[in-house]
């Protein structure tokens, strides 16, 4: 699953934001029965490896993930209140897919290294965010 923020604002990018974001999904995963394989989290999204009860529909699950992670980010860092007026912290915005056509670990893998991508592309627009110089 991946999961973006309305307008995908950058409000990950704080490492405290990140590791309270991670324990909540993973709350909200023990509570409701969901297995997390894999939780990376980057500066304007969200990516999860997520093994759903059978009882419940991939939907209700991504309706509770979302909800219940926006409410306890809300709790936890007011200011984002500022941002989001509205209280919508998250975009309409879901991708999902089963993982018939590959293998768990891959999933994993992906999700992993997709972390380190996210991150070194971070630090070469931060290095290049100046502007250019030439005329």
């Amino acid at each position: 699953m991946v999961f973006v923020p309305k307008c995908r604002f950058n409000v990950f990018r704080s490492a405290r934001v990140r590791f309270l974001a991670k324990e909540f999904f993973k709350g909200i995963a023990e509570k409701y029965g969901f297995v997390l394989h894999a939780l990376e989290i980057a500066s304007d999204h969200v990516h999860m490896f997520v093994e759903v009860p059978v009882r419940m529909s991939v939907w209700h699950a991504i309706r509770l993930l979302k909800a219940l992670s926006a409410k306890c980010l809300f709790q936890a860092f007011p200011g984002f209140r500022k941002r989001y007026p509205r209280g919508r912290f998250w975009s309409g915005y879901t991708y999902y897919e089963s993982i018939g056509k590959v293998t768990a670990s891959k999933i994993e893998k992906y999700i992993r290294e997709s972390q380190s991508k996210h991150e070194s592309a971070s630090r070469w627009q931060a290095r290049n965010a100046g502007g250019s110089t030439a005329r």
